[in-house]
């Protein structure tokens, strides 16, 4: 699916029951969302997800204090779920 979106944010959140995580993607009309206190455009989550692919992007911030990763400037942006992967693929 081709999404528009300035930037994104990919987060993980952990399913206590079958110790399985589910992927989440924030999508945002601004960059550096985490500085501002803007909602998302919207939120996809993926469950059961084990591995997020990444490719394109000539620049990604990997947020420490919360484990996200943060991509800014995005010109063209495609997510494919396979499985219990997810690609994002990324044109900056």
């Amino acid at each position: 699916m081709e999404i528009q979106a300035k930037s994104i944010i990919i987060s993980r959140r952990k399913v206590v029951q079958d110790v399985s995580y589910s992927c989440l993607i924030s999508f945002f009309n601004i960059n550096n969302p985490h500085l501002g206190g803007e909602e998302p455009l919207d939120i996809k989550e993926f469950e059961n997800a084990h591995k997020v692919i990444i490719r394109g992007p000539k620049e990604i911030n990997y947020m420490l204090f919360g484990s996200d990763i943060i991509i800014n400037d995005i010109k063209k942006l495609e997510i494919e779920h396979e499985g219990k992967h997810i690609l994002v693929k990324v044109e900056q």
